[in-house]
């Protein structure tokens, strides 16, 4: 059996659109469930993967990548940012140091916030006509070590 004979019998259903990668607003940990490299359409880069809790109402097991370019030394100062943020050792030195930060990485839980919005201007101040704009995701590595507002070295919350 192969791709001919699983096609001929089967009825396609039509693809909806956002099925799953609706953008969505979230605070709270999630799962490092990959990180890797790999070729991309722009070059090699590193993926970070986080998955949602499945228990989160609305947004349990969703998904959400990170993408740093490994050419371009903002985008890896950000990963090493990020990571750092998180509370996750990483070496890059050489390429077994790497996998074994990669391989580190894994399962492990960190705080991010997702948001999303619907920018009205674009990068030099233009208006976007509305029939043209996108709504943009963004997600944010946060510090496990989280802060009580207001409070500062030499005060407590408590």
């Amino acid at each position: 059996m192969g791709l001919h004979d699983f096609s001929k019998s089967y009825t396609p259903n039509e693809n909806t659109e956002g099925k799953g990668f609706d953008p969505f607003n979230y605070s709270g940990m999630v799962q490092i469930s990959g990180f890797r490299k790999e070729e991309g359409k722009y070059g090699e880069r590193v993926v970070l993967e986080l998955t949602v809790p499945p228990d989160i109402k609305d947004v349990g097991n969703r998904k959400i990548w990170k993408n740093y370019a490994t050419d371009q030394k903002d985008a890896v100062e950000r990963l090493c940012s990020d990571l750092f943020t998180a509370g996750l050792a990483y070496d890059f030195a050489t390429p077994e140091a790497e996998l074994k930060s990669f391989d580190g990485a894994l399962n492990k839980m960190i705080r991010v916030r997702c948001s999303a919005w619907t920018p009205e201007k674009d990068r030099q101040g233009n208006e976007i006509p509305e029939e043209a704009r996108n709504v943009v995701q963004t997600c944010r590595i946060l510090s496990t070590k989280k802060t009580t507002k207001g409070a500062t070295k030499t005060s407590a919350p408590f």
